[in-house]
């Protein structure tokens, strides 16, 4: 009797776990609407978006960011939110992400975003042939291109990168590449 139970448990476990191998499509992307977040100007991985106050963008920023060093960030002078002026754009950085500002335009607000992690659902790393395919299948097409130096601003090895840009109704997305990997995302205003 108990081999009989036994063997109907260790059967239950393995229907249970043939059952969470659901068919997937080709890339596995979390579908995530890349026109939607496009037009409200805002990647789903930040809480800030295009257009939002320069001002209370920093402050946002500086209080999640804001902790207690450890020793070993005191040695190497870590900082975790810093303001800095590049060309013409003023640049906050947080770990991972990037917010751009036209300097002399302060009062547009926050005019680009580049994030050098997961970005729309596309991890670092992905090939842009998965990118281009997925977004394909939602219906936007983009060809690979070299990174243009103007539009890649935001790009500190912008040489040799590649990118995919897709224009929507209110900013335009782009996917940069480095040796076919996807290094950066970057969503700029129009």
């Amino acid at each position: 009797m108990k081999r009989i139970l036994a063997l109907l448990l260790a059967l239950c476990l393995v229907m249970s776990l043939a059952g969470c191998g659901g068919k997937k499509g080709k890339y596995d992307f979390k579908g995530v609407d890349v026109e939607y977040y496009a037009n409200l100007g805002q990647l789903p991985e930040s809480e800030i978006k295009l257009g939002d106050d320069v001002d209370t963008a920093y402050a946002d920023l500086m209080a999640e960011y804001a902790h207690e060093e450890t020793e070993e960030e005191a040695e190497h002078e870590e900082t975790f939110c810093l303001s800095f002026t590049e060309g013409k754009y003023t640049v906050i950085s947080v770990p991972t992400v990037n917010y751009y500002y036209v300097t002399n335009e302060k009062d547009e607000g926050v005019s680009a975003i580049a994030v050098f992690e997961k970005a729309y659902g596309f991890e670092l790393g992905t090939v842009y042939v998965e990118i281009k395919e997925e977004m394909e299948a939602r219906g936007f097409t983009a060809e690979l291109c070299d990174l243009d130096k103007n539009e890649g601003f935001f790009m500190p090895y912008a040489e040799g990168c590649k990118s995919l840009t897709y224009q929507f109704e209110k900013a335009k997305v782009i996917f940069v590449f480095y040796e076919n990997a996807l290094s950066a995302t970057a969503i700029i205003k129009e």
